[in-house]
């Protein structure tokens, strides 16, 4: 029935059962709209975060310890240690002569200790005009033969900049998310002028050189059994449009299992379109996590022969996200069921993390633990089903929890295999963090750009790996390195050049 045809009381039919029919569709409508209204406010002036509240946690938090007032037992913790790879530089302070004699007998001084105080102090960066002297050599005798010396090929050819500060401009946009306006700012202060587009072609270039490391990271994630997937929007200019269109940032990875280092690569597509994830994950045989996006479709049908090669791991947090926002509208909501049943599947995860229980040891846990819970969970996502109108927010998160079901219990069957994609997320928070600061890429081509430097510097900081140094070493020895090695220099592969002399 369409409610809009009624627009005066004279519209209104004389029957009573179809009077109170009416009555009932416009006080559902009203409750509909006052969940968008409550939806909408939050969003805007409401929190960001995703916690609950203490009512909605599992079981109660146990109680704090009472502090030791014992003052002869209390020891201070003082202050954060420093990182002991920092360089020291000693400063000693001394008496002067005439402060070495005792006030009190005139006698002199000996020196019995020493107490030192240490703090953290910043060293400025210097920027030096790097000379490559080539030399030259003739023959004296026939006066023919004219030899020069030759250097190593470097990242960008003539171009005049090198390795390190190539590392620094890229570091400092796609992981510190400067644009490059500010990173011409801080060349300034050290008297470099250098125009944004010269500092762009540098990171293009460096980009070139670079790609054949992120083809290698897709191979090894392809290659693998569990690979996880999310996405992100990024505007792009049109060129001789005046306007900015929306695009895509994809994520795709690994984490690190069984001393496999943790891998992410991202690639950039002018749209979004399932094509991505489908071309990417074409040669892939294993699980992926992800989202329900329809685009990934096509990657868990059966192929010709009737074998599914690949299978779905669906977000518990996805799911946990939607029912905590009904419960946030309405706190007496029975959603608060629900948040509570998975949040005693995240307690599971959270105490085999705690004591390092991974793999078959994961596996089999969670067949114990988590499999009742999920059972629980199930039929009372059936039984809510037929008593909740689909489009409130409460029928939606049903729907939508029963609709990836057989995903979500992906995770019981290997370790491994992560309750949620959390890790897909976080990687994706390098490019929104990126896309706050620099708001856009100026064509396709800067879109893949950014898509190549991204994969490395968050590859580095998923193995622990000071990305500066990587890339500053990297960019030394990728032009001279050979082609059949290439792997070598992938981050979870670098060594460092002092580890490499060690070895040698």
């Amino acid at each position: 029935m369409d409610l809009k045809q009624f627009k005066t009381y004279k519209d209104l039919p004389n029957c009573p059962e179809e009077l109170k029919q009416i009555l009932l569709l416009f006080i559902a409508r009203t409750e509909e709209l006052e969940e968008q209204v409550s939806t909408l406010t939050r969003s805007k002036f409401g929190q960001k975060s995703e916690q609950t509240k203490p009512t909605e946690l599992e079981a109660e938090k146990p109680p704090r310890r009472p502090r030791n007032r014992n003052k002869d037992n209390y020891q201070h913790k003082g202050r954060n240690q420093f990182p002991e790879n920092l360089p020291v530089d000693v400063v000693e302070y001394d008496l002067k002569p005439e402060e070495k004699q005792c006030s009190c007998c005139q006698g002199f001084l000996t020196k019995i200790g020493k107490e030192v105080t240490r703090q953290l102090d910043l060293v400025p960066q210097t920027i030096i005009v790097r000379e490559h002297t080539k030399l030259k050599y003739a023959c004296r005798k026939c006066g023919r033969t004219v030899k020069l010396a030759s250097m190593p090929w470097q990242p960008i050819e003539k171009g005049a900049v090198g390795p390190a500060l190539l590392a620094y401009i890229i570091v400092s946009k796609y992981q510190d998310g400067l644009p490059l306006y500010r990173i011409q700012r801080q060349l300034q202060r050290y008297g470099v002028e250098v125009s944004r587009a010269t500092l762009w072609g540098w990171v293009r270039q460096s980009a070139n050189l670079l790609e054949v490391l992120c083809e290698k990271i897709k191979e090894e994630v392809v290659a693998g059994k569990i690979a996880f997937s999310d996405d992100t929007h990024l505007l792009m200019l049109e060129p001789g449009a005046g306007k900015a269109k929306t695009s895509t940032m994809w994520a795709h990875g690994r984490k690190a299992i069984e001393g496999q280092g943790a891998l992410t690569v991202y690639e950039f597509t002018s749209g979004r379109h399932g094509k991505n994830p489908q071309e990417f994950f074409k040669g892939f045989m294993g699980t992926i996590q992800a989202d329900l996006y329809q685009g990934y479709g096509k990657l868990f049908r059966p192929d010709e022969n009737g074998n599914v090669q690949r299978k779905l791991a669906a977000c518990w947090a996805h799911v946990r996200r939607k029912f905590v926002d009904v419960v946030r509208n309405d706190p007496t909501s029975i959603a608060q069921e629900m948040v509570t049943m998975i949040n005693a599947l995240y307690a599971i995860e959270k105490a085999a993390r705690k004591v390092n229980i991974t793999g078959e040891a994961l596996r089999l846990e969670r067949l114990e633990k988590s499999t009742p819970i999920l059972q629980n969970i199930c039929a009372w996502l059936k039984k809510y089903q037929q008593e909740t109108p689909p489009t409130m927010a409460l029928g939606k998160a049903i729907n939508y929890a029963l609709k990836a079901w057989q995903a979500l219990q992906t995770f019981l069957d290997d370790g491994h295999i992560e309750i949620d994609n959390n890790r897909a997320e976080r990687a994706i928070k390098t490019v929104v963090i990126g896309r706050k600061n620099f708001l856009f890429v100026g064509s396709e081509n800067g879109g893949k750009t950014a898509a190549v430097l991204f994969s490395l510097v968050e590859t580095c900081k998923q193995n622990d790996i000071d990305s500066l140094a990587y890339l500053t070493d990297v960019l030394k020895r990728l032009p001279n390195h050979p082609y059949q090695r290439v792997s070598e220099l992938l981050p979870h592969h670098w060594k460092p050049p002092q580890k490499i002399e060690e070895a040698a």
